[in-house]
């Protein structure tokens, strides 16, 4: 059941921080098809330098100290989970596709009771590394944020959202490239898809969450407009490698992936 609008407010408001709490769970989105890969492997077991991109996502969650980890699946879920069986993750499957903030609320009854903050990630991200993850963690934490959000800055922002600021320069929205204005689709400072959420304040929002857009979706970057209305803090950190949030969706982004990590490896193990 959805909260009011006029209740929205009153109720997000009772989700005081604790101080001293830092547990948090990853949740990462894991249950897109690979259409655009032109393949019938999900998406996320495509490999780069012959481990899953999946597991590198995982392995970045786990360094940065979650206390649990969630993967949702979708698409030939069966063949993620019996990949992953013995990585001590929990696996949440979303039946149907109506978009990423109906992939999140999939996990809602797995997180009942737990009181930590949650940490959502794309599982098509393979180059996202554990010390970024501690970055927005750790600025989330310190400012006793509702939700906390990971931008980059991109020279060709095509495709991805777009974060909208107001006059202060904090952040009040995204609006999907499909449905942004060509003066929106200017900004080049882009949605990651990484946030971290207090857990309660989490499934409050995609509660308010609607599908009115060209997509006909659940979005779950309407959960930044939607905190904002509630008065609910917002932060954000911008990362300061944009290589690393790129997303893989044909087989040219993942061999570019690929190029890139090999080039990581060599800067931080050289030969």
């Amino acid at each position: 059941m959805k909260i009011p609008r006029r209740d929205f407010q009153k109720k997000t408001r009772r989700y005081a921080i604790k101080e001293g709490n830092k547990r948090f769970a990853g949740i990462i989105l894991a249950a897109g098809e690979s259409t655009r890969m032109k393949s019938d492997k999900p998406k996320v077991l495509h490999t780069l330098l012959g481990r899953p991109m999946l597991d590198y996502v995982i392995q970045s969650v786990r360094d940065s100290g979650a206390d649990r980890i969630l993967v949702v699946i979708g698409f030939e879920g069966n063949r993620v989970a019996d990949t992953f069986k013995d990585s001590g993750v929990e696996f949440v499957i979303q039946k149907e596709r109506l978009g990423t903030a109906h992939a999140v609320i999939q996990t809602s009854s797995a997180l009942s009771g737990f009181d930590g903050d949650c940490l959502i990630l794309c599982g098509d991200t393979p180059l996202i590394q554990a010390q970024t993850v501690k970055k927005i963690l750790t600025k989330h934490f310190k400012e006793g944020a509702g939700l906390t959000l990971l931008t980059a800055n991109l020279s060709n922002p095509a495709g991805y959202g777009r974060i909208l600021r107001d006059n202060r320069n904090r952040v009040y929205g995204i609006v999907e490239d499909k449905d942004a204005t060509l003066e929106q689709k200017g900004i080049t400072e882009i949605n990651t898809g990484v946030y971290c959420f207090k857990t309660g304040i989490l499934f409050d929002l995609l509660s308010n969450v609607g599908r009115d857009n060209k997509q006909g979706e659940y979005y779950l970057t309407d959960c930044v407009g939607l905190a904002k209305e509630a008065g609910i803090t917002i932060a954000d950190y911008v990362v300061p490698e944009p290589e690393e949030i790129v997303g893989v969706n044909t087989m040219e982004e993942l061999a570019k992936a690929e190029e890139l990590l090999k080039k990581s490896l060599m800067i931080k193990v050289p030969c």
